[in-house]
Formats: C-alpha cells, structure tokens, sequence
C-alpha cells in the first residue's frame, strides 16, 4: 500500500476572473464571503461602506443633474428658476450626507 496520495502538496488552482464575476452578481455570497473571511462585524462594515458609497454617488448624480438643469436655465434668463434647482439639489445632498455621516 502506497503512502502517496493523489494531488497531495498540488497547488489549487483558482478562476480568480470567474469568482469575482460571482461575487458580483450575487451580493448574498460577497457578504457571506465577507462575512467568513473578516468575521461578521468586519462584514457588516463593508456591507455599510458599499451602501455609503452608492448614497454618495446618488448625491454626486443628482447634484450634477440638477446644476445641468440650472445651468440651462440660466442660459435661458430664467434665473429664478434656476436657483431653485440648485437650492433643491442643495438640500437633497445635504440629507445624504448627514444620513452618510449618522447624523440623521
């Protein structure tokens, strides 16, 4: 009887391209792979830092789709108009930031 085992000390070979197409497509198993490489309080706040990040870039999109708005707006002579919607855009990015920050 041999001692040798089959694959013994082979290296492991990882589709790294495919595990992160996976990952992304099913953000179930990105945080349970978080959550089992890092531990769940470590998961927890990545899970939280995804989700800062997308309020963020919701802010950043309509900031900007509203100052285009303005700027129109502005071009037109219709300034009062336009400073609502930069005030609008104010204040709604405002709300997502104090929300990013915990502040409300």
């Amino acid at each position: 009887m041999s001692n040798d085992r089959q694959g013994a000390g082979a290296p492991i070979v990882v589709d790294v391209a495919l595990a992160m197409k996976q990952l992304e497509e099913n953000p179930d198993l990105a945080a349970k792979m978080n959550e089992l490489a890092f531990g769940p309080f470590a998961a927890r706040q990545l899970a939280a830092r995804d989700e800062l990040i997308e309020d963020l870039v919701e802010a950043v999109q309509m900031f900007s789709d509203n100052a285009k708005e303005a700027g129109d707006l502005f071009e037109d002579g219709r300034n009062s108009e336009a400073w609502e919607w930069l005030h609008t855009a104010s204040i709604k990015a405002k709300a997502i930031l104090a929300k990013a920050r915990g502040e409300s």
